[in-house]
């Protein structure tokens, strides 16, 4: 299977809101998956207000042409889309990793790009 992951940490502004970080990694995040051809973004589904403050940002994005038109996202439970743990699987490698434990991240390294933001 032809994989990608795409991993974005924010680095720096320990006292920045979660939310604003989370912003900050989410529009990086979309503009490389748009760059790498992505057409629709599956995201495991919050709160109502966190769902529709993500819709929001990507409608920003595209009109101030961010992003290319045409992507979209759509927000999913975790427990109805099980390839969303891969998600979550790949998280922890990547933390493993910046602890000093490489093992499980070495598997992915190859097909894996990690993109640092702020600082």
């Amino acid at each position: 299977m032809d994989v990608l992951f795409v991993f974005v940490v924010h680095e720096g502004e320990p006292a920045a809101k979660s939310e604003r970080r989370r912003r900050k990694c989410f529009e990086r995040l979309v503009w490389e998956l748009s760059k790498a051809g992505v057409a629709e973004i599956v995201i495991e589904s919050r709160e109502k207000t966190q769902n529709k403050r993500d819709r929001d940002l990507l409608g920003a994005l595209l009109a101030r042409h961010r992003i290319p038109g045409g992507l979209r996202i759509q927000h999913v439970a975790g427990a109805v889309e099980p390839l969303l743990w891969i998600a979550d699987c790949a998280a922890g490698a990547l933390v493993a990793y910046r602890c000093d434990d490489p093992s499980y991240f070495k598997r992915l390294s190859e097909v894996a790009e990690i993109y640092r933001i702020g600082g």
